[in-house]
């Protein structure tokens, strides 16, 4: 069996992936001799890391291939039917949809979080490319509601985030061996339009934080992104606050955020990596696949990053690091149900494709 798997690959996202380890895991533990060709932004890096085959991802005689020669195609993980960041992720993924319709490959929605779908176009292609025979799986309740309400007219199964399903390897992490901390709070925040009021209040509560005997540390999940904006905030802090470097592996970046108290997080996946290995986390919300996240495994909403008003933020966030074993006794319960489904998705995969 030879499937191609099409998603946000290869651009330096951890999240994105970690949803590829755990896709590539979950497939081969069910089918050990399963060959793979991920569309990657950089396929020899794809390659290396994964060990599975890769092409280039804008090249179109490269995907054709790939596609001919398959027995169907994966699209996701992650947020790929979307118009919030950029008009152009719709138009590529569903690109990609038709050209293995072309074909006449099976076609697999691998656990996507659908949304925000706003664009008149946007919504065409999605109708256009989902309402065709495919199997149709989303990783929140809400990715759901929006596909039913654009009338995707194929069965919609709800299944975990793919990285639920991440077998990780915890080890010693050198970073917090060398800075010696022995209580901190992990901080994994990205740049976002018109999030001023939010910034300038985020940089207060973690002053006062560190006032109160907590370390701060910054966790980057997208390279350059994420660590320009950690700057940004502790640039600005009277106290001083720890970054974790960008090209720290995956394995230790989870050792890291098991050993906080908690975790105060935008990014989706910093917040999933903090359900897998049990550390409690409070949510700044920008888009509502955290909403969603949160609320799955009771976890706090802290705040939405547009919003003007900042004013009971830190007393959210101090009622929530007061509280942290009693949300950390929730996520423990809620995630452990979603580690087992997750390996259900691949194995879904593996039926559908399955002559």
């Amino acid at each position: 069996m030879h499937i191609v798997i099409s998603g946000y690959f290869g651009f330096g996202n951890e999240g994105d992936e970690a949803i590829l380890q755990s896709m590539i895991d979950a497939l081969k533990n069910i089918h050990p001799t399963i060959k793979l060709t991920v569309l990657s932004n950089n396929p020899e890096q794809t390659k290396a890391l994964y060990k599975v085959n890769a092409v280039n991802r804008w090249k179109l005689g490269n995907i054709r291939k790939a596609l001919k020669h398959s027995d169907g195609l994966i699209s996701g993980g992650g947020s790929l039917l979307q118009d919030k960041t950029s008009m152009k992720s719709i138009p590529y993924y569903t690109g990609i949809i038709h050209l293995a319709r072309l074909y006449k490959k099976p076609i697999f929605i691998y656990a996507q979080g659908m949304g925000p779908i706003s664009h008149p176009i946007s919504k065409y292609l999605t109708r256009l490319a989902l309402n065709r025979q495919s199997k149709i799986t989303v990783r929140d309740n809400k990715s759901l509601r929006l596909l039913e309400e654009m009338n995707i007219k194929q069965p919609i199964i709800e299944v975990p985030d793919a990285v639920f399903g991440l077998k990780s390897n915890l080890h010693e992490s050198t970073w917090l061996k060398d800075n010696k901390f022995e209580c901190y709070i992990a901080i994994s925040i990205r740049p976002w339009p018109n999030s001023e009021s939010f910034t300038s209040e985020l940089v207060k509560i973690l002053d006062d934080l560190s006032v109160e005997g907590f370390q701060i540390v910054f966790i980057p999940m997208h390279d350059s992104d994420d660590t320009e904006v950690a700057l940004e905030v502790s640039n600005k802090m009277s106290q001083p606050a720890f970054h974790v470097p960008v090209d720290t592996p995956l394995n230790e970046k989870l050792t890291i955020i098991k050993n906080a108290e908690v975790l105060l997080g935008m990014r989706l996946h910093a917040l999933i990596f903090s359900g897998i290995v049990g550390t409690p986390f409070g949510a700044f919300s920008y888009d509502p696949k955290i909403d969603a996240l949160a609320n799955k495994l009771k976890q706090p909403l802290l705040t939405h990053v547009n919003n003007k008003q900042q004013a009971d933020l830190k007393k959210q966030t101090l009622n929530f690091i007061h509280k942290r074993n009693y949300f950390k006794n929730q996520l423990i319960h809620s995630v452990d149900e979603l580690k087992q489904a997750a390996d259900d998705t691949a194995k879904q995969a593996i039926d559908y494709f399955k002559p």
